[in-house]
């Protein structure tokens, strides 16, 4: 539980510190490399293989 408050905390704080408006374009920005890593590594263990169309469909489901 302790762990999920401090944490809580350091979402707040880097919140404040950055603005909203800078603060959710990092989430989006993460959310959009996360997606990336997903897919290609999805797209690596089925194919053994990542081409260029599979970064862009990445990028684009991403958004």
């Amino acid at each position: 539980m302790k762990q999920i408050r401090v944490l809580a905390q350091y979402y707040v704080d880097l919140m404040v510190k950055l603005g909203l408006v800078r603060f959710s374009l990092l989430l989006a920005s993460a959310l959009v490399v996360l997606a990336m890593v997903v897919q290609m590594a999805v797209t690596m263990l089925l194919r053994g293989e990542v081409e260029s169309i599979d970064v862009v469909r990445s990028i684009f489901f991403a958004c």
